[in-house]
Protein backbone atom coordinates (compact mmCIF):
# COMPACT_ATOMS: atom_id res chain seq x y z
CA UNK A 1 0.00 0.00 0.00
CA UNK A 2 2.37 3.06 -1.48
CA UNK A 3 0.56 5.93 -0.22
CA UNK A 4 -2.13 4.94 2.21
CA UNK A 5 -2.81 4.66 5.68
CA UNK A 6 -5.24 3.33 7.92
CA UNK A 7 -5.91 5.37 11.02
CA UNK A 8 -5.05 2.83 13.11
CA UNK A 9 -1.53 1.85 11.75
CA UNK A 10 1.60 3.46 13.34
CA UNK A 11 2.83 6.28 11.04
CA UNK A 12 6.86 5.10 11.73
CA UNK A 13 6.82 1.58 11.31
CA UNK A 14 3.03 1.13 9.90
CA UNK A 15 2.13 -2.18 12.00
CA UNK A 16 -1.17 -2.25 13.34
CA UNK A 17 -1.25 -2.58 17.34
CA UNK A 18 -3.48 -5.15 18.76
CA UNK A 19 -6.91 -4.10 19.42
CA UNK A 20 -7.66 -3.36 23.13
CA UNK A 21 -10.58 -4.81 25.26
CA UNK A 22 -12.53 -2.31 27.19
CA UNK A 23 -12.55 -3.41 30.86
CA UNK A 24 -16.29 -4.65 32.30
CA UNK A 25 -16.19 -3.15 36.09
CA UNK A 26 -18.85 -4.97 37.86
CA UNK A 27 -19.69 -1.73 39.93
CA UNK A 28 -21.47 1.82 39.08
CA UNK A 29 -18.56 4.65 40.10
CA UNK A 30 -19.54 7.63 40.92
CA UNK A 31 -16.30 9.75 40.90
CA UNK A 32 -14.86 11.58 37.96
CA UNK A 33 -11.91 9.86 37.65
CA UNK A 34 -13.44 6.64 35.65
CA UNK A 35 -13.03 6.86 31.85
CA UNK A 36 -16.04 7.49 29.75
CA UNK A 37 -14.92 4.36 27.70
CA UNK A 38 -15.49 1.59 30.74
CA UNK A 39 -18.61 -0.33 30.51
CA UNK A 40 -20.35 -0.65 33.55
CA UNK A 41 -22.34 -4.12 33.51
CA UNK A 42 -23.70 -5.11 37.46
CA UNK A 43 -25.63 -8.35 36.40
CA UNK A 44 -23.89 -11.46 35.08
CA UNK A 45 -24.79 -13.56 31.86
CA UNK A 46 -26.93 -16.11 33.52
CA UNK A 47 -29.08 -13.42 34.80
CA UNK A 48 -28.99 -11.86 31.34
CA UNK A 49 -30.24 -15.26 29.57
CA UNK A 50 -33.45 -15.56 32.64
CA UNK A 51 -34.75 -11.99 31.88
CA UNK A 52 -34.94 -12.61 27.83
CA UNK A 53 -36.25 -16.02 28.37
CA UNK A 54 -38.63 -14.05 30.51
CA UNK A 55 -39.25 -11.29 27.90
CA UNK A 56 -39.63 -14.09 25.54
CA UNK A 57 -42.15 -15.69 27.23
CA UNK A 58 -44.38 -13.10 27.35
CA UNK A 59 -43.86 -11.57 23.59
CA UNK A 60 -43.92 -14.47 22.02
CA UNK A 61 -47.71 -15.02 22.36
CA UNK A 62 -48.64 -11.72 21.01
CA UNK A 63 -46.18 -11.54 18.25
CA UNK A 64 -47.48 -15.09 17.21
CA UNK A 65 -51.18 -13.68 17.18
CA UNK A 66 -50.24 -10.76 15.20
CA UNK A 67 -47.83 -12.25 12.67
CA UNK A 68 -50.94 -14.80 12.20
CA UNK A 69 -53.58 -12.33 11.38
CA UNK A 70 -50.77 -10.77 8.97
CA UNK A 71 -51.39 -14.03 7.13
CA UNK A 72 -54.96 -14.49 7.14
CA UNK A 73 -54.75 -10.52 6.01
CA UNK A 74 -52.27 -11.50 3.13
CA UNK A 75 -54.40 -14.72 2.47
CA UNK A 76 -57.92 -13.81 2.60
CA UNK A 77 -57.90 -12.54 -1.44
CA UNK A 78 -58.11 -15.91 -2.29
CA UNK A 79 -60.87 -17.08 -0.01
CA UNK A 80 -62.70 -14.03 -1.23
CA UNK A 81 -62.11 -15.27 -5.10
CA UNK A 82 -63.90 -18.26 -3.87
CA UNK A 83 -66.96 -16.18 -3.54
CA UNK A 84 -68.94 -13.38 -4.93
CA UNK A 85 -65.97 -10.78 -4.86
CA UNK A 86 -65.66 -10.49 -8.96
CA UNK A 87 -69.22 -10.19 -9.13
CA UNK A 88 -69.80 -7.61 -6.29
CA UNK A 89 -67.07 -5.39 -7.35
CA UNK A 90 -68.01 -6.01 -11.07
CA UNK A 91 -64.32 -6.71 -12.11
CA UNK A 92 -62.13 -9.89 -13.19
CA UNK A 93 -59.31 -12.06 -11.74
CA UNK A 94 -56.65 -10.53 -13.13
CA UNK A 95 -58.23 -7.41 -11.31
CA UNK A 96 -57.95 -8.89 -8.26
CA UNK A 97 -54.20 -10.08 -8.86
CA UNK A 98 -53.36 -6.49 -9.64
CA UNK A 99 -54.51 -5.60 -5.59
CA UNK A 100 -52.74 -8.34 -4.58
CA UNK A 101 -49.51 -7.20 -6.07
CA UNK A 102 -50.03 -3.81 -4.50
CA UNK A 103 -50.03 -4.95 -1.88
CA UNK A 104 -46.80 -6.92 -1.77
CA UNK A 105 -45.63 -3.61 -3.62
CA UNK A 106 -46.50 -1.49 -0.29
CA UNK A 107 -44.85 -3.94 1.63
CA UNK A 108 -41.77 -3.75 -0.67
CA UNK A 109 -41.69 -0.12 -0.44
CA UNK A 110 -42.18 0.66 2.91
CA UNK A 111 -39.93 -1.95 4.98
CA UNK A 112 -36.82 0.28 5.10
CA UNK A 113 -38.54 3.47 6.12
CA UNK A 114 -40.42 1.58 8.94
CA UNK A 115 -37.01 0.44 10.26
CA UNK A 116 -36.01 3.75 10.67
CA UNK A 117 -38.95 4.79 11.98
CA UNK A 118 -38.87 1.92 13.94
CA UNK A 119 -34.99 2.62 15.48
CA UNK A 120 -35.97 6.54 16.09
CA UNK A 121 -39.47 6.47 18.08
CA UNK A 122 -39.15 2.62 19.28
CA UNK A 123 -41.00 -0.59 18.71
CA UNK A 124 -43.52 0.19 21.63
CA UNK A 125 -44.84 2.90 19.69
CA UNK A 126 -44.67 2.18 16.08
CA UNK A 127 -45.44 -1.47 16.07
CA UNK A 128 -48.08 -0.98 17.92
CA UNK A 129 -49.64 2.27 15.52
CA UNK A 130 -48.82 -0.36 12.94
CA UNK A 131 -51.09 -3.23 14.60
CA UNK A 132 -53.98 -0.54 14.93
CA UNK A 133 -53.85 0.91 11.81
CA UNK A 134 -53.45 -2.10 9.60
CA UNK A 135 -56.14 -3.42 11.58
CA UNK A 136 -58.60 -0.66 10.92
CA UNK A 137 -57.74 -0.59 7.32
CA UNK A 138 -58.28 -4.28 7.36
CA UNK A 139 -61.72 -3.88 8.96
CA UNK A 140 -63.02 -0.99 6.72
CA UNK A 141 -61.99 -3.12 3.72
CA UNK A 142 -65.43 -4.81 4.32
CA UNK A 143 -67.34 -2.18 3.17
CA UNK A 144 -65.24 -1.42 -0.32
CA UNK A 145 -67.86 -1.37 -3.35
CA UNK A 146 -65.46 -0.65 -6.37
CA UNK A 147 -62.55 -1.17 -8.07
CA UNK A 148 -60.58 1.72 -7.02
CA UNK A 149 -61.64 1.25 -3.67
CA UNK A 150 -60.37 -2.29 -3.23
CA UNK A 151 -56.97 -1.09 -4.87
CA UNK A 152 -56.43 1.64 -2.23
CA UNK A 153 -57.69 -0.43 0.30
CA UNK A 154 -54.74 -3.21 -1.13
CA UNK A 155 -51.96 -0.99 -1.55
CA UNK A 156 -52.72 0.83 2.20
CA UNK A 157 -52.53 -2.54 3.43
CA UNK A 158 -49.35 -2.66 1.95
CA UNK A 159 -48.00 -0.15 3.14
CA UNK A 160 -49.08 -0.51 6.50
CA UNK A 161 -48.35 -4.18 7.10
CA UNK A 162 -44.19 -3.09 4.94
CA UNK A 163 -42.08 -2.87 8.55
CA UNK A 164 -44.01 -5.50 10.89
CA UNK A 165 -42.15 -8.08 10.18
CA UNK A 166 -38.66 -7.13 9.64
CA UNK A 167 -39.50 -5.07 12.99
CA UNK A 168 -40.15 -8.60 15.07
CA UNK A 169 -37.38 -10.31 13.62
CA UNK A 170 -34.70 -9.49 16.22
CA UNK A 171 -35.21 -12.08 18.00
CA UNK A 172 -33.78 -15.42 17.01
CA UNK A 173 -36.62 -17.18 18.60
CA UNK A 174 -38.86 -15.24 16.67
CA UNK A 175 -37.77 -16.91 13.50
CA UNK A 176 -39.46 -20.24 14.62
CA UNK A 177 -42.62 -18.73 15.33
CA UNK A 178 -42.75 -16.94 11.80
CA UNK A 179 -41.75 -20.69 10.00
CA UNK A 180 -44.54 -22.66 12.41
CA UNK A 181 -47.23 -19.76 11.56
CA UNK A 182 -46.14 -20.09 7.85
CA UNK A 183 -46.93 -23.32 8.51
CA UNK A 184 -50.50 -23.10 9.34
CA UNK A 185 -51.60 -20.72 7.12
Amino acid sequence: MVGRQFEFEDPKDGVVPPFEEKKVVDEVYTDNDVASEEIVKDWDDKEEGKLRRKIDIILIPILALAFFGLQIDRGNISAALTSTITEDLGVTTNQINIGTQLLSAGIVITEIPSNIILQRIGPQIWLSTQLVAWGLVGTFQAFVQSYPAFLATRLLLGLLEGGFIPGLSDRPVWSVVVGLTMGLV
